[in-house]
């Protein structure tokens, strides 16, 4: 393989070993490095980690919005039932006694 990298990229033979000789010859800058990798690596898990939560959040949140609205469209339909006109004046009727007034018990103002 690297035979072949290198017969297709021969500059990166001349990379490679100048890459071996700086960080040979720097051990600190080698030690830096490895940290800096180690840190990424630890940021890759975190972001992961916190993806997962949010999403599994996302998605709880998403299942008690569709659950809020199949509740609320359960109360649209019992307040239309029980705002249906005939009902009320029934009930207003029968609990109530109340009645429509007669012509005679009626007012027109004028203005």
């Amino acid at each position: 393989m690297n035979a072949a990298i290198k017969a297709i990229f021969p500059e990166y033979a001349v990379s490679a070993k100048f890459s071996k000789k700086l960080l040979g010859s720097y051990p600190l800058l080698r030690l830096s490095l490895i940290i800096l990798v180690i840190i990424s690596a630890f940021a890759v898990v975190y972001e992961r980690s916190f993806y997962r939560v949010t999403l599994a959040e996302y998605q709880q949140l998403q299942k008690q919005g569709q659950d809020l609205n199949l509740q609320m469209q359960q109360l649209q339909l019992e307040n239309s039932v029980w705002a249906n006109q005939s009902r009320v004046q029934a009930i207003a009727e029968t609990q109530l006694a109340m009645h429509k007034p007669n012509s005679s018990q009626s007012t027109l103002v004028k203005l």
